[in-house]
């Protein structure tokens, strides 16, 4: 949806970023702290290399957004932006994605560095908690 990548545009600088959308709740959850964490880096780079994503400027930015935290107004208007795309894609995909970002936003917060063996949602703080409430 052209309307939707050009909403993104506006607030990312560019519209080539646009595979990062689906990681603006992931990096949410991941400073939900005011901070990031070692290992909440690293999922969120797992997760995008999982996905193979060949952008170097959705990769650029990533990097940006975990050396330094989106505002509160981005966010906002990134997981807006998110949702409007959820809703016009088409089903499949569309289910395939909210999936993903589950999973994506469990994996962050379980990625902590509390001393645990076995990530465990239970070791999720109040504010990532929260955050994961909020994203839905």
């Amino acid at each position: 949806n052209g309307e939707v990548i050009e909403k993104w545009e506006r607030i990312a600088g560019e519209k080539e970023s646009f595979f990062l959308l689906p990681f603006v709740p992931l990096l949410q959850v991941g400073w939900a702290e005011g901070f990031l964490q070692a290992g909440e880096r690293r999922a969120i780079v797992e997760l995008f290399n999982d996905l193979k994503i060949h952008e170097d400027e959705a990769y650029n930015l990533l990097i940006l957004y975990l050396n330094e935290r989106p505002t509160e107004e981005f966010f906002t208007t990134a997981n807006d932006i998110l949702d409007e795309w959820l809703d016009v894609l088409p089903e499949e995909q569309s289910a395939k994605l909210r999936k993903f970002l589950h999973f994506g936003c469990l994996r962050v917060a379980c990625a902590s560095s509390r001393i645990s063996l076995i990530p465990d949602v239970n070791s999720i703080c109040r504010e990532e908690q929260r955050q994961l409430e909020q994203i839905g």
